[in-house]
């Protein structure tokens, strides 16, 4: 059997396909917990539909046995009551507080299973929270350079970073020379280490020196996600909202719609915000499963109209 030679190209491309099907995996976990949430969104609104129907078929029960009561006493105050009609009202009475107490108890239920499904909704955001984390960090794999050695492992300082997101180095870095592309990566790079001011000043490098190239609007949208994930919510509706203006036919233009809606509603805008993901929805309709779940859940949230 002839030897197979595995050279450093090999290397790279099953680094490579590695890169690439986390990936897949990632999109197809954030859509399938953006599809379970959906399902679990309208679960949600059918309970609650149901309840209030048992809620107000409850009430109805206590009025029409707290009236009963009322006719049976006046009756039996003027003595103009038979012993059989007595006895009606006491089988009646019997009937509706059997029915009252199944229906209370049913209520009690739907309270319950809403609780679960509340919590259970509440589980989905958070793990959509993590796929996009975890997207965050792998997407550099799909636009590193060539020539770079995909084997090599993190240095101290990256994996320190990657296991605490909330650091920023706070410092201006100076973007390095090479091909649009190159500092792309490098300006993602930093991104995807959480060094959220240096990704923040190199992004806007990129975009200054490079507004017409064709990565151009992702690099925009990543910007923004500089602001969001740091909780600075103004700055990154502005920047999602010059995105999709200035980069309409961006792949990432649906995602700075969501992230435009999703900034708007922390800062209180509540109108805007399901405008904006009003807008998504009905613009893209063929969004990827994630970003209109996702929208959908917050429109769901906020409860828009």
């Amino acid at each position: 059997m002839p030897t197979i030679h595995h050279g450093p190209w090999a290397a790279k491309s099953v680094a490579l396909l590695g890169v690439t099907a986390a990936l897949l995996m990632a999109g197809f976990t954030a859509g399938h917990a953006a599809a379970e949430g959906a399902g679990a969104a309208a679960e949600l609104r059918q309970l609650k539909a149901e309840r209030e129907v048992l809620a107000a078929d409850a009430d109805r029960l206590s009025f029409a046995l707290q009236d009963l009561r009322q006719l049976a006493q006046a009756s039996s105050d003027t003595g103009a009551i038979a012993p059989t009609q007595a006895a009606r009202f006491e089988l009646r009475m019997n009937a509706l507080e059997e029915a009252l107490r199944k229906t209370t108890g049913q209520v009690e239920t739907f309270d319950f299973r809403l609780q679960q499904l509340e919590n259970r909704v509440g589980n989905l955001d958070e793990r959509l929270l993590a796929v996009e984390r975890s997207q965050l960090e792998m997407e550099s794999g799909t636009t590193a350079n060539a020539s770079a050695d995909s084997g090599a492992p993190a240095s101290e300082g990256d994996q320190q970073a990657l296991a605490n997101p909330s650091s920023d180095s706070g410092s201006s870095i100076a973007l390095p020379s090479g091909s649009p592309e190159e500092q792309y990566d490098f300006a993602f790079g930093l991104l995807r280490q959480a060094k959220y001011a240096d990704a923040q000043s190199a992004l806007e490098q990129f975009l200054q020196g490079n507004a017409e190239h064709g990565l151009a609007g992702n690099a925009k949208y990543w910007l923004g996600e500089t602001f969001y994930v740091r909780g600075d919510y103004q700055s990154s509706a502005l920047i999602f909202a010059e995105a999709y203006r200035e980069y309409p036919d961006s792949q990432k233009a649906p995602d700075n719609l969501l992230k435009l809606g999703m900034s708007l509603a922390n800062l209180g805008d509540i109108e805007n915000a399901c405008g904006t993901l009003a807008e998504l929805l009905r613009i893209y309709p063929r969004a990827a499963s994630s970003i209109r779940g996702r929208a959908e859940r917050e429109m769901q949230r906020m409860e828009c109209p």
